[in-house]
């Protein structure tokens, strides 16, 4: 049928004056840029490669490597997750022009042609709502054991570790009957999947032995940390550990019996047990200063904060990619993963501080960064955050994770879990 219609086309055009062909092509151009762009949403079974999707769907194989390369920049396609859905998008002549990719719940490449040629790809949010969420809890046996079953997902427990524990010494220093209450940002996906937690914005914790508080704090020139209730910087700019969940092995002291060598040496670090594969996080921002193989400490990084202070950390399985001397980390990036390369007898992280090339107790260890901090700004956020924190009391201390309600329905319902506080 499209033979004949091209075939007629071509005899009337021939049988036409000059300005009459011309003008039929100019119709025929127009009507070609007005037709619309047809899109497909290919699901992706296993196996698939977006060379065999492509070709599928009548992409010449000479255009599928162009198509790759030119994605490459901005997201590997060469894997492709099952189950996602993959959309492409025609022109009238059957030609490929955009094509967009979910590479996670975050983030979708999208590759478009520019032109006859030209491809050009970038990269796009996903849609993401963020809420505040709020747990309240009563320790039963550890903190971390507790806080799990109330429902507080692991990055936020750690987080509050991170910031809490500068007051209040979570491996030993909890009772049963200690309560705490966390806010943190809950994220979900488009269609209302769980995603990975965002920030802690406030916690506190009422012990037997200690209590503490954190509000997360930023100034005007985008600097944050977390403050107490005074006001005060929680350890400085600094994490309280480099794992994100630890087990002290061996703590800091002046001697220790060595597990190798025998007898009694100097132990000035803090050994922490983990499972090997583990992240070791930076405990602050700095530069790296080594990266690398270093004697008895095996695979070994040490990032330079600045003024004198070094931290240190051994005996890793591997360093991560971007870890190398003279490059910048932030608070928490991964630096490695626990390992026992180098003198070890099992896999663990040995930690070590140093203040002008004198060890230091990094579990005691901190300094005040110079930040900037508006007091009756910070009064605000603190009663705001306070205030939120009171609305979660009316729960039952949660013994297990349900979803997450609005605060209105549990003061009717009396439920467990997470509470979704409507601001």
């Amino acid at each position: 049928m499209r033979v004949w219609v091209a075939a007629a086309l071509m005899v009337t055009v021939a049988c036409e004056p000059a300005s009459a062909r011309l003008l039929a092509v100019l119709a025929q151009r127009q009507a070609a840029k007005a037709a619309p762009v047809a899109t497909v949403d290919h699901p992706i079974a296993r196996g698939e490669s977006l060379g065999v999707i492509l070709i599928g769907y009548g992409v010449p194989a000479s255009e599928v490597r162009a198509w790759y390369m030119a994605a490459r920049p901005v997201a590997d396609l060469r894997r492709l997750a099952p189950g996602r859905a993959m959309t492409l998008a025609f022109a009238a002549d059957q030609r490929l022009v955009a094509l967009r990719y979910a590479v996670d719940d975050e983030r979708e490449v999208v590759v478009k042609r520019v032109g006859r040629t030209k491809l050009r790809a970038w990269s796009e949010p996903r849609g993401v709502t963020v809420r505040v969420a709020g747990v309240r809890g009563t320790v039963h046996s550890s903190f971390h054991g507790s806080a799990k079953r109330a429902g507080v997902p692991d990055a936020i427990i750690s987080a509050v570790v991170d910031w809490l524990g500068w007051k209040v010494d979570f491996e030993s220093g909890v009772h049963p009957g200690d309560r705490f209450r966390v806010l943190y940002e809950q994220r979900l996906s488009a269609d209302g999947r769980p995603l990975k937690p965002g920030r802690l914005l406030a916690a506190d914790f009422i012990g037997q032995a200690s209590s503490a508080a954190a509000f997360l704090y930023e100034n005007e020139l985008g600097q944050s940390t977390y403050l107490d209730m005074e006001g005060r910087a929680l350890g400085g700019a600094f994490l309280r550990y480099p794992l994100a969940f630890t087990q002290i092995s061996s703590s800091f002291s002046s001697s220790r019996f060595h597990p190798i060598f025998g007898g009694w040496r100097a132990h000035r670090g803090v050994d922490f047990a983990a499972p090997a594969g583990t992240p070791v996080r930076a405990v602050g921002p700095g530069t790296v200063r080594w990266a690398g193989w270093k004697g008895s400490f095996g695979r070994h990084v040490e990032i330079d904060h600045g003024n004198g202070l070094v931290s240190a950390y051994s005996h890793l399985r591997g360093i991560a990619s971007g870890t190398v001397p003279r490059a910048r980390v932030a608070r928490g990036q991964v630096l490695g993963w626990v390992g026992q390369s180098g003198l070890a007898t099992g896999p663990h992280l040995h930690f070590a501080l140093f203040d002008h090339g004198r060890y230091q107790n990094p579990l005691t260890f901190h300094r005040t960064p110079p930040l900037r901090v508006d007091a009756e700004e910070f009064r605000r956020i603190r009663g705001a955050f306070a205030q939120r924190l009171r609305a979660v009391q009316g729960l039952y201390a949660p013994t297990a994770s349900t979803p997450p309600v609005i605060l209105s329905a549990v003061a009717q319902a009396r439920e467990q879990g997470p509470v979704l506080l409507t601001l």
